[in-house]
């Protein structure tokens, strides 16, 4: 295993630890632990592509483990949120049948022979994503304020999931494009 493939998926393990303590510490400052590893999952997410690059390692197990693992994080923490009834099902519900279809596509068009790469609006889908997770989880670290913190919160929220909506719908196009008319 290389060492951006090593990177990748210490992700996933920061991930599950992530989910773990979100559903089981209260609302207070345990929750700052699962913000810092989120925080560390980012960091990660950034370096594994870098060092992949610059050690010219990149695989195919990395660029498909690296878009899977960022859904499960976004995934997983959504759903939290719903439990924590900082989201609506139906947000939960767009980024959930965006992440589906899209890697749905992406296998389809591998299993063609065809390179279906994530784009800048994936990109900035999933940091608009990141960013929610950070925004909720540091919003109950510090034991749900009202006020300008609530609305901050919510805005960045929406912004995630306009973002991942639009994302769906453009990666639509592109694989229609790409693949034609089937």
């Amino acid at each position: 295993m290389n060492p951006a493939n090593a990177l990748t998926l210490s992700r996933l393990f920061i991930a599950l630890a992530v989910f773990a303590m979100l559903l089981a510490f209260p609302p207070g400052g345990l929750l700052f632990i699962p913000f810092l590893l989120l925080v560390l999952a980012g960091i990660t997410d950034i370096l594994d592509g870098h060092v992949a690059r610059r050690l010219n390692c990149v695989t195919e197990f990395g660029r498909v483990a690296d878009a899977f693992i960022d859904r499960i994080l976004a995934i997983g923490c959504f759903v939290v949120f719903l439990q924590w009834q900082l989201v609506q099902i139906w947000m939960v519900l767009v980024i959930l049948i965006r992440e589906l279809v899209t890697g749905g596509m992406r296998n389809l068009a591998d299993a063609r022979g065809l390179r279906f790469s994530a784009n800048v609006f994936g990109k900035t889908k999933f940091a608009s994503q990141y960013a929610a997770c950070l925004a909720v989880v540091l919003y109950r670290a510090l034991m749900e304020p009202v006020g300008w913190m609530r609305v901050a919160m919510n805005v960045i929220i929406y912004i995630a999931v306009i973002n991942t909506f639009v994302s769906g719908v453009i990666y639509l196009a592109n694989y229609k494009r790409l693949v034609g008319h089937e």
